[in-house]
């Protein structure tokens, strides 16, 4: 059964309206989904991946991550992980409470910001990137600084 990007999608907001709201509202108790394997992919690169284990699936994002993942949109994952540069690490993150972490990389950065959300399940703020944080270009490979949020947005929108 072939399923594209938008049915998928569309598939699984109807699933989620029917269900208690969006996939953000469910604060940890959010239900177990997953797929009928084999699946197949299609890579930035316009490669056919086959899937077959859930442990294959979640190792893809990590082979084709870029600096802002974990979005939605096929072939680049929405506008913020559509990005022509990486995140230099290590970054500082500021949580609603007023403290901070460092992320020394991507994976680390996801953990911090998961274990505060289990452990803050009804808190309505996010977790927060500090300012300045340096970015590496993809294409030449030099080092930005970008000082505040906005900048980071102008970036992103340059690499489309």
């Amino acid at each position: 059964m072939t399923v594209l990007y938008d049915e998928l999608k569309q598939a699984l907001r109807t699933y989620f309206d029917a269900n208690g709201g969006a996939h953000h509202q469910f604060h940890g108790n959010r239900p177990n989904l997953s797929f009928e394997f084999p699946i197949s992919v299609v890579s930035k690169d316009e490669e056919i991946i086959t899937v077959d284990s859930d442990i294959q699936l979640m190792s893809i994002p990590a082979a084709c991550a870029s600096a802002t993942s974990g979005n939605h949109e096929p072939r680049g994952n929405s506008q913020h992980g559509l990005s022509c540069f990486d995140i230099v690490f290590p970054i500082t993150i500021k949580f609603p409470d007023g403290t901070t972490a460092e992320a020394t990389a991507r994976l680390a950065l996801r953990q911090l910001i998961r274990n505060w959300k289990t452990n803050n399940p009804d808190a309505t703020e996010r977790p927060q990137i500090v300012f300045p944080l340096t970015v590496k270009i993809d294409e030449d490979g030099s080092l930005v600084t970008v000082n505040n949020r906005e900048e980071l947005r102008r970036l992103k929108e340059g690499c489309e």
